[in-house]
């Protein structure tokens, strides 16, 4: 393989992540599950990550494992302490594509993870 190109994505059977519960789970986005994904929220290298997508985008991967969980409970699992690891795995999960994830502080201010920065943003 040159460096001209690009590696394509190893399908997975699932991501480990961490939501903080102290359960273990696997993220996993199969062929179908990633038609609804598409069909929920359009092509995933623009997605936009509100609250309420971001609770959807992962209980899309993670109810493979689990049929009785719901977008809610999903929700309440993940603190903000958390969301850029899951994100992480999120993207691994995905195939390597990577979301720009951009995160709200308490005081309401946006910021972006570092590894989601633009190389203008991480020189400020």
């Amino acid at each position: 393989m040159t460096d001209n190109e690009t590696k394509t994505p190893t399908p997975t059977r699932g991501v480990p992540v961490d939501l903080g519960d102290g359960v273990p789970r696997r993220l996993r986005y199969s062929l179908r599950t990633m038609r609804e994904v598409r069909q929920a929220f359009g092509d995933i290298e623009q997605f936009d990550a509100h609250d309420e997508n971001l609770g959807k985008l992962l209980w899309f991967g993670l109810r493979h494992e689990d049929d009785t969980l719901s977008v809610p409970q999903v929700e309440e699992l993940v603190d903000l302490e958390h969301l850029t690891t899951i994100m992480e795995a999120v993207t691994e999960a995905l195939g390597g594509k990577a979301l720009a994830v951009a995160l709200t502080t308490p005081t309401g201010a946006t910021t972006t993870p570092p590894e989601n920065q633009s190389p203008r943003e991480k020189k400020s």
